[in-house]
């Protein structure tokens, strides 16, 4: 860049066009973009920021180099999938929490059920949906398990990698595809745009101990971040103790005139006691669970086109025994249960400008495979494990998915409109056809209204097709289960404020859940008829400029789920959040010391069989409080926390009680 001759005058660019991304096309180096709102994609005011270069005359007109922009989302899918809730770099750091699981509690709209704390196991839904119709994306590419979605936050990633969290919803958050039935969770990571190295440990009650490093090089056109992290704990109850590791690395590549290569890996292993995690009979559980994620992206954007093109492979392998190594187990019990899954695929889109707006084309091609001794068909001969070591597969099931997607958008004076179609088709369901729309209104400046509808539909898990037990049968009969889903949406930000207001409905139908009768005591995977879903959301920042108080953020969201098949006992469609309210306080305190503080309150629908009565039991309304100190100096930062500060019991499974106070301490350093 040409050296500015005096530090207080202004960049003037020349070009502006009425895309969010145009101005850009004329510039050539990694720029941050802003910062975002705590529960919504907005752009803060910012006057503060610009207070320090008050203008007295005209600022001369500099020549700029050109800028990379390295957005995960091509500026056509950012519009047409409406991204409501993110959680920025800054919010991650101060959350009380050491790993992506309890991270995303942090998130509107966000219903987290734990069964294994501290990143061991959890089900994600979104909106009343249930945990298999939530997509998992990692800087945009879909990882998502087809055998369960107990598995769909097995991501290699330490925390501390993270730059932000985003929360898709809109039409069919297509970049998922059509597994994103009702929304997609897409985990951003940081680029680092100079040569470092970072270091943490920590350690708290429960033998909790933790240790990450990652290292950070850029030479060229080069970009390399590689990290490792494990975590241990002795476990705050009785076969709840666990060991996990996580390994990544992203390696980009950047030049101007060829585009952008990303490649990225990472490997993850857990061993954890599973106490009553599936069945509240057997106290004895374990599992050991092993992850493999890789992918290539490639992405070009001239003055009209962007093109992107990926491939992207997952293997999930998981071990679950009913009773852990030196337990004595009945004469019936024969073995545990073995998964291997493999999911591959290839995706690309064209996005054209013109003076219609801009349009795409994507297309999309995805496997998914299982080798199991419970989940599938039979086959003609044992299949070897490389896990196990041994011919412990006897089941297989496969399937293919083909897709693809049209998709327009048009900015009309305060108006922006989108519009889009998408037809899928799978080897054993057919051909689906879904669209939607979206339309947004700027009232003023500061005030936009808007409304997206759009219809979607997810096939089953395998686990749902397949799955036998003594408690639990699969239903390999299930059909996809759709939806049609309306959203309205109102987003106000005047100076220091930022409040976002949403209504949602959601009509489903041939929804699949775990049910049973009354009088029955196995689930079993059925096409319920109709399960819908209607909510409102309301999320309000303040940034006061005051010394004792740097943010506050503050937000409701209501859900009421009905469902037609009264008769039937559910296991997980009408368990959800009908209340959630949170809170959240981020405030100086002297010198480099800081809190943060969050409240949570939770009052959970629905009913679990006590084990201890055998009645039928109605979840307890909770709150729950974190807090996090830190002293960040330059090269060093000292931190404690605690989470569940009131020491509250509560449950998010029937018979599955939570940690109690937790407390931990920590260290982190980086140059």
């Amino acid at each position: 860049m040409k050296k500015m001759q005096k530090e207080r005058c202004l960049p003037c660019f020349r070009r502006w066009a009425r895309t969010p991304y145009a101005v850009f096309n004329s510039l050539s180096v990694t720029v941050k973009i802003g910062v975002l709102g705590a529960a919504m994609l907005t752009m803060a005011n910012q006057k503060a920021v610009a207070q320090e270069n008050v203008k007295t005359a005209p600022d001369p007109v500099f020549q700029l180099e050109e800028v990379q922009i390295n957005s995960d989302l091509p500026p056509t899918t950012q519009q047409l999938v409406k991204v409501v809730a993110v959680l920025t770099r800054k919010e991650i750091e101060q959350a009380a929490v050491q790993n992506v699981q309890g991270l995303l509690r942090y998130v509107q709209g966000v219903d987290l059920r734990t069964r294994g704390t501290e990143n061991v196991q959890a089900d994600i839904s979104l909106r009343g949906g249930t945990f298999d119709q939530t997509a998992i994306l990692l800087n945009g590419v879909n990882f998502t398990d087809p055998q369960t979605g107990h598995f769909n936050l097995d991501i290699p990633l330490d925390i501390n990698l993270i730059d932000r969290v985003e929360i898709l919803y809109g039409p069919g958050a297509w970049t998922a595809g059509a597994i994103a039935f009702s929304g997609a969770i897409n985990i951003v990571t940081k680029q680092i745009i100079h040569n470092g190295f970072n270091a943490q440990i920590s350690g708290g009650d429960f033998g909790y101990r933790q240790g990450s490093t990652a290292g950070y090089l850029n030479t060229g056109p080069w970009r390399v971040m590689a990290a490792v992290n494990g975590t241990r704990s002795d476990g705050f109850a009785h076969d709840s103790d666990f060991k996990i590791f996580n390994a990544y690395t992203d390696v980009r590549f950047i030049d101007n005139r060829i585009g952008q290569f990303s490649l990225q890996l990472g490997v993850q292993s857990k061993d954890f006691g599973a106490n009553t995690f599936y069945s509240p009979k057997y106290v004895d559980q374990y599992e050991e669970t092993r992850s493999l994620i890789a992918s290539l992206q490639y992405k070009k954007q001239t003055r009209h086109w962007k093109l992107m093109a990926s491939g992207y492979y997952r293997r999930h392998h998981d071990m679950f025994a009913l009773f852990r190594e030196g337990v004595p187990a009945p004469p019936w019990y024969v073995s545990p249960n073995y998964h291997l899954t493999d999911v591959m695929g290839i995706s690309a889109q064209a996005s054209y400008s013109w003076w219609g707006g801009v349009t795409s084309l994507a297309g999309d091609l995805r496997s998914e495979h299982i080798f199991s001794n419970t989940l599938g068909t039979p086959i003609s001969a044992p299949h070897f494990d490389p896990y196990s070591d041994a011919n412990v597969f006897t089941k297989s099931a496969e399937r293919r998915i083909g897709s693809v997607s049209v998709k327009q958008v048009k900015e009309w004076k305060q108006w922006t409109v989108s519009l889009g179609a998408m037809g899928s088709g799978n080897d054993d369901y057919g051909f689906h056809f879904y669209a939607g729309g979206n339309v947004d209104y700027a009232v003023t400046p500061k005030l936009t209204l808007g409304t997206w509808l759009h219809n979607s539909y997810r096939m089953p898990t395998f686990t749902d097709l397949y799955y036998q037990s003594t408690t639990q049968h699969g239903n390999p009969n299930l059909k996809p289960e759709d939806a049609f889903n309306v959203d309205v949406h109102l987003l106000w930000t005047p100076d220091k404020w930022t409040v976002r207001v949403a209504g949602f409905k959601r009509y489903g139908h041939n929804i699949i859940d775990w049910v049973r009768l009354p009088n029955e005591l196995v689930w079993h995977s059925e096409n319920l008829t109709d399960v819908n879903s209607l909510g409102s959301e309301v999320a309000v920042d303040y940034r006061p400029a005051w010394r004792w108080l740097e943010n506050i953020h503050l937000d409701y969201t209501y859900l009421h789920v009905s469902k037609a098949s009264n008769q039937y006992v559910s296991s997980y469609s009408t368990d959800y959040l009908r209340h959630q309210a949170k809170m959240r306080i981020s405030q100086p305190i002297i010198g480099k010391l800081s809190a943060a503080w969050q409240l949570s309150l939770n009052d959970r629908a629905g009913t679990y069989v006590n084990v201890a009565t055998n009645k039928e039991t109605n979840f307890n309304a909770y709150l729950l409080c974190d807090l996090k100190l830190q002293w960040k100096a330059k090269y060093y930062q000292l931190f404690a926390e605690a989470t569940n500060l009131f020491n509250t019991t509560y449950f998010d499974f029937g018979n599955l009680p939570q940690p109690g106070r937790w407390f931990k301490v920590g260290v982190s350093v980086g140059v």
